[in-house]
């Protein structure tokens, strides 16, 4: 009798175990959840390249410009 009681309550502990899971319902959430944060970090590491892009090519620019400027005075 004792191994009978043992017996099941490693079954009810085992299947305890296994019966802890999300759903499918809720593993599609997490996943698509998951999915829109990369997207939107992805579109902001986007954006924030670009405008590194855009500041450098300004700073390019007037850089050259300063270039120029020191150059017509010492021609003068």
């Amino acid at each position: 009798m004792k191994k009978l009681l043992t017996f099941a309550a490693m079954a009810m502990i085992a299947a305890s175990f296994t019966a802890c899971g999300p759903s499918a319902e809720e593993e599609k959430k997490l996943q698509d959840s998951l999915s829109a944060l990369m997207n939107s970090t992805t579109d902001s590491l986007i954006k924030a390249m670009e405008n590194m892009a855009k500041q450098d090519s300004i700073n390019t620019a007037n850089a050259a410009a300063d270039t120029t400027k020191k150059d017509s005075v010492q021609a003068k």
